[in-house]
């Protein structure tokens, strides 16, 4: 209900419809071209067996959800907030958590579902924080995902089962999370992998100075 009405009080503010507010404010700028609140033509459809939302009419409820997108939209729309989420307003940082969950590893954040996790790369308990949004129709079930600490986003869009979604998510996700981990920790041993000494130290009962010395071919970052 809470969405309901944030919808007609902007409809109210900016006198347009909120559909043609969301496709000026966002789709728009972001060039998402395959995405709208209007159904578009049944040959781009994806309609699952059974019964499903396709063609549903959401009205007044359209700031609930129900957005007609595809994976590459939505990938745009990540890449989006993945460089500017601390700039969108200076009150929040969006990938920031915003208050607790009953779970010790959840978080709710503005507006996201913030999960942690220690359970993915090998050798570690070091977390990885998913910065996610799921929802869903009758028929249809999506999640958007972002990994902050690797500057990824992900997109998965089901038409048909749920519980397709929770399979595919772990399908996706620990493969590319261990594999971009693996890339990381080559790339910084190329970026700062050397022989490290110190000179030009002193010690004393009141204070420790030391100049560290680092090769010069090694103070370039990659």
């Amino acid at each position: 209900m809470a969405f309901n009405l944030l919808g007609l009080a902007l409809e109210n503010v900016t006198g347009l419809p909120y559909s043609r507010y969301i496709e000026g404010s966002i789709l728009e700028p972001l060039n998402m071209t395959s995405t709208s609140l209007e159904k578009p033509g049944d040959s781009v459809a994806v309609l699952p067996k059974g019964d499903n939302y396709w063609d549903i009419e959401e009205g007044v409820q359209r700031p609930t959800g129900g957005i007609y997108s595809s994976s590459k939209d939505l990938s745009r729309y990540l890449r989006y907030i993945l460089t500017h989420y601390n700039a969108l307003t200076p009150a929040l940082n969006w990938l920031h958590p915003a208050s607790y969950a009953a779970s010790m590893n959840s978080f709710f954040g503005m507006p996201w579902e913030i999960y942690r996790t220690s359970n993915i790369l090998p050798h570690t308990d070091r977390p990885v924080t998913f910065v996610t949004k799921s929802g869903g129709l009758p028929g249809y079930v999506s999640i958007i995902m972002i990994v902050p600490e690797y500057d990824l986003g992900v997109t998965i869009l089901v038409g048909g089962q749920g519980q397709l979604l929770s399979k595919l998510r772990k399908l996706v996700t620990i493969p590319l999370i261990e594999a971009i981990e693996r890339m990381a920790f080559e790339q910084m041993g190329v970026a700062y992998g050397g022989t490290y000494g110190m000179s030009h130290c002193s010690i004393n009962y009141r204070a420790y100075s030391c100049a560290l010395f680092i090769p010069n071919d090694l103070l370039s970052f990659r």
